[in-house]
């Protein structure tokens, strides 16, 4: 499968998750809110009626239901989250290889004038090396990233890089988790 078939299957396939599970968080929201009504409901009529003990363990197995569900909306609302950064990387996949790089961080603040080639290969910047190679999350990412692309003399070295990337390469989909 060709790159751009990949990540726009990757999106499409990603943007459909996040709606679904979206959904399914939204749903169990509205059932939260109905159960903890019955409970409420329930609990007062059989204050009301006297019955105490009834009220009670009506409101321990309501309370039990409702915990269940905050668990499973959590979960819902994590694998939406998953689904929306699995949906950002795509997008920003795909945007790379039409070659627009406006919106993908440029690096320019690791940039030194003083370097012997930075400049002229075009390391940082708009167009630059770094924003076809940043697949970075943090700033300390985005720091190794840039002492990595400064500093390889070593061809040994960056043979090892290499053969890495050809490793990883293999599986995409386990280096968009991983990010």
């Amino acid at each position: 499968m060709e790159s751009k078939e990949f990540f726009q299957d990757q999106l499409t396939k990603n943007q459909n998750l996040n709606r679904r599970f979206r959904g399914l968080a939204a749903q169990i929201a509205i059932a939260r809110v109905i159960v903890f009504i019955m409970a409420l409901t329930t609990f007062v009529y059989f204050v009301n009626e006297r019955e105490l003990k009834i009220a009670l363990i009506i409101i321990f197995i309501f309370l039990i239901i409702f915990v269940l569900l905050v668990k499973k909306h959590n979960q819902l609302m994590f694998a939406r989250d998953q689904y929306k950064f699995l949906t950002d990387i795509n997008t920003e996949e795909s945007a790379r290889l039409q070659g627009d790089l406006l919106s993908i961080e440029n690096g320019i603040e690791f940039s030194l004038n003083v370097h012997d080639y930075a400049e002229d290969l075009d390391i940082f910047g708009n167009n630059s090396i770094f924003q076809l190679l940043n697949r970075t999350s943090t700033f300390p990412g985005k720091k190794l990233l840039a002492n990595r692309l400064l500093g390889i003399n070593n061809v040994s070295e960056l043979a090892h890089y290499q053969q890495s990337v050809s490793e990883l390469a293999q599986n995409p989909e386990l280096i968009q988790e991983y990010q």
